[in-house]
């Protein structure tokens, strides 16, 4: 739909690419990773389309509040994790021995504090959020099922409704 046209990024993701070929064991771990991943940008389009619908339209069979915030807590974990799921790209282009000239992989893998493209903080903005809900396992018709609630001390009015039905 929108090719790249500029010929030096064009050279670059070529370069990219060869260096990915050259380095073929990393690679492959590197897709093994990624395959077991949901589809983040399916996701991501999903939850950014919750955050600007205004309009509450009629649910009959499910609860979709509970499967948003499902959906929204699988981004999180993936984001969460996103470090160790590139660990084999980010060992090779941080190690000494190899050397990666790819400026499009170098950016990919480098830290934003370091001039990269990769996000450092995000850890810590979803563990500050994890402070904020748990996740209790209840029964539900089809077994277990696991819904969020506040976590103790967030809620005082949640907190002791809590505590009535314990």
């Amino acid at each position: 739909m929108a090719p790249l046209l500029n010929p030096k990024k064009i050279n670059d993701r070529l370069d990219a690419i060869e260096e990915m070929i050259a380095n073929q064991h990393q690679t492959d771990v590197l897709r093994a990773r990624l395959g077991k991943l949901p589809d983040l940008e399916k996701l991501l389009a999903k939850i950014f389309t919750y955050s600007i619908k205004h309009k509450v339209k009629a649910i009959y069979f499910e609860d979709v509040s509970l499967n948003k915030m499902k959906e929204f807590r699988t981004l999180l974990l993936c984001l969460k994790h996103l470090e160790q799921t590139l660990e084999p790209f980010l060992d090779l282009v941080h190690s000494e021995t190899t050397c990666i000239t790819s400026t499009r992989l170098q950016l990919l893998f480098t830290g934003e504090s370091q001039g990269g493209l990769l996000p450092e903080k995000i850890k810590d903005v979803i563990d500050e959020f994890e402070q904020l809900i748990a996740w209790k396992q209840v029964a539900g018709s089809n077994g277990r099922v696991e819904i969020p609630e506040p976590q103790s001390g967030i809620d005082e009015e949640f907190d002791n409704a809590n505590l009535k039905v314990n």
